[in-house]
């Protein structure tokens, strides 16, 4: 079984929306548990709202931002989306489920 992304921290699973600001192509994000904000393009924004929902693995996130951006869901765009939930990871916005 692949691994299920999710968001990371608690307020956003509580409340069920991000708080954030939208200025057109960006948006400016507020996490609760670190004090950041950060300004995120709409990319990894939708990858959010869709974790939001509900952890999902690889393969579901891939495929949904695939038909939002009307682009193949191949390989290649499976690594692209791979590495966004790792630059994610890295900003303390999505993980692993535990």
């Amino acid at each position: 079984m692949s691994e299920l992304w999710q968001i990371c921290f608690d307020q956003l699973v509580e409340t069920d929306e991000l708080e954030c600001v939208d200025w057109g192509s960006e948006v400016s994000l507020y996490n609760s548990c670190s004090g950041e904000t950060l300004l995120l393009n709409l990319f990894p924004y939708e990858i959010l709202q869709f974790l939001l929902l509900k952890p999902a693995p690889l393969s579901a996130v891939a495929e949904h931002m695939a038909v939002l951006c009307d682009e193949e869901n191949n390989k290649k765009w499976h690594k692209k989306v791979l590495e966004l939930l790792k630059q994610l990871k890295e900003l303390e916005l999505v993980d692993y489920q535990n």
